[in-house]
């Protein structure tokens, strides 16, 4: 599980009526992590779930409590 604490600076997508995928964010993740962040979208995929707030450990304390890799940039 990828748990990126960041703030979403810009959406796209709205007002598009698709089939398929239309709704984006831009993401700014934690200064300094932005290659790590690239990198791990690269084996993520672009399809992530927004949290609103900060709910990293809640999210990492389930993450193992389902034994899923918590991977965090944060």
């Amino acid at each position: 599980m990828l748990i990126v604490r960041g703030e979403i600076i810009g959406t796209n997508g709205w007002d598009v009526d698709e089939v398929d995928c239309s709704v984006g964010a831009v993401i700014k993740p934690p200064q300094g992590r932005l290659d790590e962040f690239l990198r791990r979208r690269l084996e993520y995929g672009n399809h992530l779930q927004w949290v609103y707030g900060d709910y990293v450990e809640p999210l990492r304390q389930t993450a193992d409590l389902l034994g899923l890799e918590a991977e965090v940039i944060a």
